[in-house]
């Protein structure tokens, strides 16, 4: 199948592909057509849940749709504007502690009442500040975050109200888990992980400007670090430091051990396979194989051993299950590719982890040390 907002696609042949057919058909389409979303991911959450409430016959969206279109919108520009009633709602959701019925009801009733006219006069009125109302906008990804980003991504993180949320370096290792995993998993199911609960709570957000650009910050370093794996076959972790005994990396390697949870089953033939032990360094320094290590303070020079393990580990797991994330559907590779510029690692250059070998005796050797 291949999709095209501006035509409806079946409603029993949508309905019956699965979650991660859907948003791969979607970003298909805009890769297809040139259209590179600033935030790809949360653009094409948006978009499906449109679709899916279309394919399911929800009156109200179904008769918003129609209406837009016999106003002068196309069927796509259609699905922006509701898009964006529901991502408004998103940002009040995330902000509130209404039932979740409430806020259904309430984003409803904004669709029902949505023109093209008013949707035209807020896209026009939000130029100078992308994506505040419309996320589906289709601006450029502007790249990795800079430093003072990362420092703004970790500023809002720290100040979150609850003991079970994730830092800046945690999120890097948990987002690290997810990408690498062998099957997808939707913001809408992770993002809880990252609030530290069912929502970020009450008035973490000062406004929707600001969970707008919080959201984009994270789609963007969740697209930096693909870029990372895909174009170096490693990734150089966000790492803060030194903590208790020494130890490098605890928080990512927390954080990465809290995204393998959401898919552990799928994991588990990794973790269980005896020449995976680099893999195995992340749930030690994690503390999850002992929570005591380690037991008396490490050099230098362990500390940066465990740290390239780590590394090694995590580009292992990302080439391990390609070829499961590429077959559970076909277009998986080209919707998900991201180009970079710079040179490719050679198989006989110093291998980018810093271990000093050459990439092909290193993490890009299928027989790389397997053991801390």
């Amino acid at each position: 199948m291949r999709y095209n907002p501006i035509e409806p696609p079946d409603p029993a042949v949508w309905r019956g592909l699965d979650a991660q057919e859907r948003l791969i058909l979607i970003e298909d389409f805009h890769r297809r057509a040139g259209d590179e979303a600033q935030s790809p991911q949360l653009h094409a959450v948006v978009h499906a849940t449109v679709e899916d409430q279309v394919a399911a016959g929800e009156a109200i969206v179904c008769k918003t749709l129609a209406r837009l279109q016999n106003e002068g919108l196309d069927r796509h520009e259609a699905i922006h504007a509701i898009g964006s009633i529901m991502t408004n709602h998103l940002y009040a959701a995330l902000k509130s502690k209404a039932e979740p019925g409430n806020l259904h009801d309430a984003y409803l009733a904004d669709v029902e009442t949505l023109t093209a006219d008013r949707w035209r006069a807020e896209a026009a009125g939000n130029l100078d500040d992308q994506d505040r109302n419309d996320p589906l906008g289709d601006g450029a990804d502007p790249g990795p975050l800079s430093a003072a980003e990362l420092a703004q991504l970790g500023a809002f993180l720290a100040g979150i109200k609850s003991g079970d949320s994730l830092t800046l370096e945690g999120l890097d290792g948990f987002f690290c888990a997810l990408i690498a995993g062998p099957e997808l998993v939707l913001p809408n199911e992770y993002l809880p992980v990252v609030w530290g609960g069912s929502t970020p709570g009450d008035g973490v957000f000062a406004d929707a400007g600001e969970a707008s650009t919080i959201l984009q910050l994270m789609m963007r370093h969740w697209n930096a670090i693909i870029a990372e794996l895909e174009t170096y076959s490693v990734y150089e972790m966000l790492l803060g430091e030194p903590g208790e005994r020494g130890l490098v990396g605890r928080a990512w390697a927390r954080g990465f051990m809290r995204g393998v949870a959401m898919r552990r089953a799928s994991w588990r033939e990794l973790f269980t396979d005896q020449n995976e032990g680099q893999l195995l360094t992340i749930p030690l320094v994690a503390g999850e194989i002992d929570p005591d290590f380690p037991p008396e303070p490490l050099p230098a020079e362990k500390v940066e051993q465990l740290v390239l393990w780590m590394g090694a580990g995590l580009g292992r797991a990302y080439r391990h299950f390609t070829k499961r994330r590429r077959t559970a559907a076909p277009d998986y590779a080209a919707a998900r590719t991201v180009r970079r510029d710079g040179r490719k690692v050679g198989r006989n250059d110093p291998c980018p982890c810093g271990s000093g070998k050459k990439f092909k005796r290193c993490c890009g050797a299928e027989g790389a040390p397997t053991s801390p």
